[in-house]
């Protein structure tokens, strides 16, 4: 049961985990009134047929990979540089830089998990800001990372992508 609790996580798809029961199913809506309602669809709401919901997008399968790609990143560069911080002297900031960069994949990837439209932008600044500095070693770095940044802002951007930032979140 785990199992399929958290691929439909990977997945973006919460409808399980909300309190409202299947499409066409029949149940008792209060003890004290003995009455049933015909549910319409699965986002009903309140047990109240025709009183829907508007249906949360799916998270795109591309934005989940690229998310855990960033979280793999962020996660993997921190532990890897830690090294650079406790070498490092009180003026040198290298590490503690390296390291803020790294935290800032992290969050993002995070937050594209769930579906922040800021989180996207920050995903594409943090590879824009890859592109810059790595214009200051060789033109190959340069072309990577500029086609880094054209995939991963095509993922982000895209219509289906889109929908999935936009997306009304009730308050």
């Amino acid at each position: 049961m785990a199992r399929q609790t958290w691929k439909k996580f990977i997945r973006g798809d919460f409808r399980e985990f909300t309190s409202f029961p299947s499409p066409g199913t029949r149940t008792q809506v209060s003890p004290a009134f003995s009455r049933t309602v015909r549910f319409t669809g699965p986002n009903t709401f309140f047990g109240y047929a025709g009183s829907t919901m508007p249906a949360e997008p799916r998270r795109p399968l591309a934005v989940t990979i690229l998310a855990i790609v960033y979280i793999a990143i962020g996660a993997g560069g921190f532990i890897s540089h830690f090294h650079g911080l406790r070498e490092g002297s009180l003026l040198r900031f290298d590490g503690a830089i390296i390291e803020l960069v790294e935290l800032i994949a992290l969050t993002a990837g995070i937050f594209l998990l769930f579906g922040r439209n800021w989180a996207r932008w920050l995903a594409l600044a943090w590879i824009g800001f890859h592109v810059v500095i790595s214009a200051f070693d060789s033109f190959g770095k340069v072309a990577i990372h500029a086609v880094f940044f054209a995939a991963i802002g095509w993922i982000l951007f895209r219509s289906g992508a889109a929908r999935y930032f936009r997306r009304e979140r009730a308050a």
